[in-house]
């Protein structure tokens, strides 16, 4: 019988509410999408996003236990996810990222969350390091 933390609880349920009800379609607001991520991800201290051996969207807060979140054309919608913050990357740092793969640093006004209920806005840092080919596909962003 494994146990979660509340943290763990937390995120995950942030994560399935953000990609199961604002993913429904073939169309989605990329850049909102990886804003919420990215608050997600301060909050939790880091997030690594990656793709199950079933094909589902996998997360995991770095330290404890992986999560599945099934949904339709996960690996289009993980690849997406990998090029935005690659360019988030290269937007913060003022040189070349490649979108392929890399890694550099991001740095983004956040709102986040408390109860449901955003806070004051702050410039957040995180750590990224990432993989975007075909044959490899994932994030690892680091809260600074």
């Amino acid at each position: 019988m494994s146990t979660t933390t509340a943290l763990e609880d937390s995120v995950q349920a942030q994560l399935k509410e953000l990609f199961l009800k604002k993913l429904p379609t073939r169309t989605f607001d990329l850049v909102s999408l990886v804003d919420e991520l990215l608050a997600i991800a301060h909050e939790a201290g880091g997030l690594v996003g990656s793709l199950s051996p079933e094909g589902y969207l996998r997360f995991c807060i770095p330290g404890h236990s992986s999560f599945d979140i099934p949904l339709e054309r996960s690996l289009g919608r993980l690849r997406t996810i990998c090029a935005r913050l690659g360019v988030l990357a290269m937007e913060s740092s003022g040189r070349d990222v490649n979108l392929y793969g890399d890694e550099g640093t991001i740095r983004r006004e956040l709102t986040c969350k408390t109860d449901g209920q955003p806070n004051a806005t702050h410039v957040a840092s995180f750590r990224l390091q990432f993989h975007n080919t075909m044959g490899r596909q994932d994030f690892t962003l680091t809260a600074q």
